[in-house]
């Protein structure tokens, strides 16, 4: 299982991921099981964690395939 710390120690993605992947502007893209969905910087999730995958394309947007 996978979480997030911040610098001093405290929690701020709990360890219920089994993987995060961090996004170049901060976000994190995480996988819980065989969904995915993407959480902010302070672990709120911006994209439910209900897709098959998620995709970012160059230009910075992210789309995503449900069931």
């Amino acid at each position: 299982m996978s979480g997030v710390i911040d610098n001093q120690g405290s929690l701020i993605v709990p360890l219920s991921y089994d993987r995060i992947v961090p996004w170049s502007n901060g976000a994190l893209i995480v996988k819980k099981g065989d969904n995915c969905g993407v959480l902010g910087q302070d672990g709120r999730i911006i994209v439910p964690i209900e897709y098959l995958n998620i995709l970012i394309p160059s230009h910075g947007n992210i789309s995503g395939r449900k069931r």
